[in-house]
C-alpha cells in the first residue's frame, strides 16, 4: 500500500503527460487543416479583390463612389471585429470561423447577381463582416492550438494566406481579362464553400483550460501591468503597419506611375513586396518563439521606418526595388509576431475579444492611412511615406521600452 501511495503521483504524471501528447498531435492535425483552409479562402479573396474597382467602374461607378466601397468595408470591420471576438469566445472559435467563410460566399453571390453600385455597397458591408470574424476567431485559435510555438504557427498560417493572396491575383487578372468580372465571382463563391467544409471539419481542441499545461511546457499567460503594457504594444504596432500596409497597396503605384515606372515593373515591385512577406512570415514567428518577440519586433520595425524613408530619399527602381522587398520582409515580421504578443499575457477565455481589439485597430488603421494619406499626397507626393517613417520610429521606440521595463520587471531585488 505504501509502494502504491508513493507511486501515484507519478503514475498520474505519466498519464498527463500522455494525454498532453495526443492532444498536441491532435493539435497539429488540426493547424494543418486550418492552413489548408486559409490558403483556399486566400486564393478567393486574392482573385476577387483587384476586380471589384474595375468592376464597379464598368458600372459607372465615379473615383469616390469606388473609394467609399473601400470605406463601407473597414467601416464594418472596425465596427464588427470586437464583437466577432466576443462571440468566438463564447459560443466557439470553429462555429465563427466556418461561419465567416459562409458568409465570404454570400458575398461572392452578391457580386454574382449584382448590377449596381448599390448593390456592390451591400457585398463590401458582408465582405468586411465576414473577414473581420475571420481574423479575429482564427487568431486566436491558432495560437490555442499553438502550445507555446504562437509566433512559429502564426507565422505560418500568415505564409499560407500570402501564397493564396499571391496566386489568386494573377489569376483573378487572367479571369477578367479572358472570361470577364462574373468569372471571377463564381469562382470566389466555390473556394468560400470549399473553405466551409475544411474549417466545419476542424478539430479545435487546443490548451484551451487543460490543467497543469503550463508547468509541463513552459507556456505562461502573464497578466496584470506587464500585460497590459504588452497588449497596448501590439494594439500600437497594428495601428502603426496597418496605416504603413494600406499607403504602400493604394497610394504607392500611383507615386511609381508618376515617376514614368510602367506596369509591368510595378508589378515587379509588389512581387518583391510580397515575396519578402511571405518568407518572413514563417522565420520571423519561430525566431521570436526562441530569441522573443521584441527581439524580432525592434529591427522589424526599424528596418520599416528606414525603408519608408528611402523611398522619399531616392526614385531610382533598384532602390525601390528593394525597399519594396524590405518593407515586405518588415510587415511579414512584425504582424505574426505581434498576434503572437497578444497571445501570450491574454487567457484564452478573453483572447478572442483581444484579437477582436486588435483587428479594429488594423481597420482604422487602414481607414486613417487611406484617408489621410491621400489628402496629404495632394500636397506632397513624398508626404506618406515621411508619415510611415515617423510611425515605424514611434513603433520601435515603443518596442524598445517595452523590452526596458520587461527587464526591470523580471531583474530579482538583491
Amino acid at each position: 500500500m505504501l509502494k502504491i501511495f508513493i507511486m501515484e503521483p507519478f503514475i498520474f504524471l505519466i498519464l498527463e503527460i500522455i494525454i498532453m501528447k495526443l492532444l498536441m498531435l491532435s493539435s497539429v492535425r488540426s493547424l494543418m487543416t486550418i492552413y489548408v483552409g486559409v490558403l483556399v479562402i486566400a486564393l478567393g479573396v486574392g482573385v476577387v479583390t483587384p476586380a471589384i474597382p474595375l468592376y464597379a467602374r464598368s458600372l459607372g461607378a465615379s473615383y469616390v463612389e469606388v473609394g467609399l466601397l473601400g470605406t463601407f468595408y473597414s467601416l464594418t470591420y472596425i465596427v464588427l471585429a470586437v464583437l466577432s471576438g466576443w462571440l468566438s469566445d463564447h459560443v466557439g472559435r470553429k462555429v465563427v470561423i466556418t461561419g465567416s467563410a459562409v458568409l465570404c460566399g454570400f458575398a461572392a453571390f452578391l457580386y454574382l447577381i449584382s448590377s449596381s453600385v448599390i448593390s456592390l455597397f451591400l457585398a463590401r458591408v458582408v465582405e468586411g463582416g465576414a473577414w473581420c470574424s475571420f481574423w479575429s476567431a482564427l487568431e486566436a485559435l491558432v495560437t490555442e492550438l499553438a502550445w507555446g510555438r504562437a509566433g512559429g504557427a502564426m507565422g505560418v498560417c500568415g505564409m499560407f494566406y500570402g501564397v493564396g493572396y499571391l496566386i489568386g491575383s494573377v489569376l483573378g487578372g487572367f479571369l477578367v481579362s479572358s472570361y470577364g468580372f462574373k468569372a471571377t465571382f463564381l469562382l470566389y463563391f466555390c473556394l468560400s464553400f470549399m473553405a466551409t467544409v475544411i474549417f466545419a471539419n476542424v478539430k479545435a481542441r487546443g490548451m484551451r483550460s487543460y490543467a497543469g499545461v503550463r508547468e509541463l511546457y513552459g507556456v505562461e499567460v502573464l497578466g496584470g501591468r506587464h500585460g497590459a503594457i504588452a497588449l497596448l504594444t501590439s494594439y500600437v504596432l497594428s495601428f502603426c503597419l496597418s496605416i504603413l500596409w494600406i499607403v504602400m497597396i493604394t497610394l504607392f503605384p500611383v507615386y511609381v506611375e508618376d515617376l514614368r515606372v510602367n506596369a509591368f515593373w510595378i508589378g515587379v515591385l509588389f512581387g518583391a513586396f510580397w515575396l519578402g512577406h511571405i518568407v518572413f512570415f514563417v522565420f520571423a514567428g519561430r525566431l521570436s518563439d526562441t530569441f522573443g518577440r521584441e527581439n524580432v519586433l525592434i529591427p522589424s520595425m526599424a528596418c520599416l521606418s528606414i525603408a519608408s524613408m528611402l523611398i522619399v530619399a531616392s526614385s531610382d527602381f533598384t532602390i525601390l526595388f528593394i525597399v519594396n522587398l524590405i518593407i515586405g520582409c518588415g510587415l511579414g515580421s512584425a504582424y505574426p509576431v505581434a498576434v503572437a504578443l497578444i497571445s501570450d499575457v491574454t487567457p484564452s477565455q478573453r483572447r478572442g475579444v483581444m484579437m477582436g481589439l486588435f483587428e479594429s485597430l488594423w481597420g482604422i488603421g487602414m481607414l486613417v492611412g487611406s484617408t489621410l494619406g491621400g489628402w496629404i499626397a495632394e500636397f506632397n507626393v513624398r508626404g506618406p511615406y515621411i508619415l510611415c517613417g515617423v510611425l515605424c520610429a514611434v513603433c520601435t521606440l515603443t518596442v524598445v521600452a517595452y523590452k526596458l521595463r520587461t527587464k526591470s520587471s523580471t531583474v530579482q531585488p538583491s
